[in-house]
């Protein structure tokens, strides 16, 4: 294992050993040509991938990678962290320089590296200038596959390539490009779905990112279309059921708001009144009293 230095030829070497065509290996977790390019030095593997070759080829890749890359890859992920910060502290001229820092440097050209830069550029063309179109032709350009191709419609995302895909659902309905929107909503909706109701889906990795990201994402689904969509209800009520059978409650605060704007537009008052103190101390409690005033303001247009 040792004289491998680079992740392609280690994984090259598994699948032939394992007698797997690119194609086998490639199987429900992305495109031939993702397999191809791995193998060739082309591209740098998400961690979401590793994983799941690490599963099909019954060995432990991570482990490996990250022995490959220990000398330079605790440096970019001291760059990854900077750049985290600034994007969660909105600091745009943060996010600004350090994007036109990284841009060329090697290590951020392909991989994950790239998608979290490409990411953070998005962010400061659309909420700086304002150039919604370019932030999408910018993250469209950093995801790895078509996720609408029928080749790729068993693969696994990893937290930035869901993050990316709901850039480009919000910023085309900001554009008025709604269709656009709703598609990719609708196919990170279905995503999430699917891999929530697996049997062997754990509910603390990643934090609970995906937890977290599935009440964000219908949260921006409601507020975008549900004067238009039939199921918005449904969607909300299924997502609560879902999240409650696998006990996470650190993503009510949008789905409630959802509910409860629903209600009052029912004419339900006393039914919002009742969840109301419930959805305001979580959001309270999980933004901050400021960022559930945001949040409560976002959607509903007055309060119970």
């Amino acid at each position: 294992m040792n004289s491998f230095i680079k992740i392609g030829d280690l994984i090259k070497h598994y699948r032939m050993e394992r007698g797997l065509s690119q194609d086998e290996l490639a199987d429900g977790i992305c495109s031939r040509k993702y397999i191809s390019q791995l193998e060739t030095h082309q591209n740098i593997p998400t961690l979401y991938i590793i994983n799941a070759l690490s599963i099909k080829l019954g060995v432990n890749l991570y482990d490996s990678y990250a022995i490959m890359l220990q000398h330079h890859d605790i440096e970019t992920h001291k760059k990854i962290v900077n750049l985290n910060k600034a994007l969660a502290e909105a600091d745009y001229n943060k996010i600004h320089k350090l994007v036109e820092n990284y841009r060329l440097l090697p290590e951020f050209q392909n991989g994950e590296p790239m998608q979290f830069l490409k990411y953070g550029e998005c962010v400061y063309y659309s909420n700086i200038l304002l150039e919604h179109h370019a932030a999408i032709s910018i993250a469209k350009s950093a995801l790895l596959h078509d996720p609408f191709s029928s080749e790729n419609q068993q693969i696994f995302l990893s937290n930035i390539e869901l993050t990316l895909l709901n850039f480009i659902a919000v910023n085309s309905c900001r554009l008025g490009i709604f269709q656009e929107g709703k598609n990719y909503f609708d196919y990170l909706y279905n995503y999430l779905h699917n891999l929530f109701i697996q049997e062997h889906y754990i509910t603390n990795r990643n934090n609970h990112f995906e937890l977290r990201f599935f009440a964000n994402l219908i949260y921006n689904d409601f507020c975008f279309f549900h004067k238009t969509d039939p199921f918005s209800e449904e969607k909300i009520d299924n997502a609560l059921k879902l999240l409650k059978s696998l006990h996470s409650h650190f993503n009510l605060p949008e789905l409630l708001l959802c509910k409860i704007a629903l209600l009052l537009e029912q004419n339900k008052n006393s039914e919002a009144k009742k969840l109301y103190p419930l959805a305001h101390e979580l959001s309270t409690y999980l933004y901050s009293t400021e960022g559930a005033i945001e949040l409560e303001k976002n959607i509903l247009p007055y309060i119970p």
